[in-house]
């Protein structure tokens, strides 16, 4: 793993929420390989915020590695991987990475809204929007999935050629919470283990709206 490229995917992740946050609707183009991790439904029949489908299943073990928390959004990372500390920190944002890998990471971040009047699918056509603009990167929607009784837009593609990436968002008391989970294409070229990751990921979510 190179430090320069999860650097950049992290600032990435932050440039995102801003944009997310004041982003309308807009169309992009449809991404590779659609995944179905923590999806609740297909990306052109996704349920209207307010209104999920269903919840992620109780069934998946959480994974008990590392505990990312930002500001009433937690997660914990799969076992082994590791803090990962960007050129500049930033007490809203927390990444780990997995050792050995090109770009495999999670990131949790909150960050304060600056649209408190924007709909789930606002925000998450703004990730899609903004996604848009990278060589090889094409995202799109996923559907809802609840999240520690909290819906959250799910999003999938890819964020370059070489890397696949999950991404959730939902407004979490008054700021946009991002949780953003990143495969690089040798580390995890089996889409059943990247989902199976993402849901232990997923059942390990907790939110406090109050925090």
């Amino acid at each position: 793993m190179t430090s320069t490229h999860v650097r950049r995917a992290a600032f990435g992740a932050l440039a995102m929420t801003a944009v997310v946050a004041l982003a309308g609707c807009a169309s992009s183009g449809g991404a590779e390989e659609p995944e179905s991790a923590g999806s609740t439904a297909p990306a052109d029949t996704a349920s209207p915020s307010g209104s999920p489908e269903a919840s992620e299943s109780p069934s998946v073990a959480p994974a008990t590695g590392l505990e990312l928390t930002s500001h009433g959004l937690s997660a914990h990372a799969p076992e082994g991987w590791e803090k990962y500390t960007s050129g500049v920190t930033v007490p809203w944002q927390k990444l780990a990475a997995e050792p050995g890998t090109y770009n495999t990471t999670l990131v949790v971040q909150t960050l304060t809204s600056l649209n408190e009047d924007q709909t789930l699918e606002e925000a998450a056509q703004g990730d899609i929007d903004y996604q848009s603009g990278g060589k090889g990167a094409s995202l799109k929607r996923a559907g809802t999935v609840m999240l520690d009784g909290v819906e959250f837009y799910h999003n999938v593609g890819r964020e370059n050629r070489n890397v696949w990436v999950y991404e959730y968002g939902a407004p979490v008391g008054d700021r946009n919470a991002l949780i953003s989970i990143a495969f690089d294409k040798w580390a995890h070229p089996d889409k059943q283990d990247r989902e199976d990751i993402v849901a232990s990921i997923l059942a390990s979510v907790e939110v406090d709206p109050n925090a």
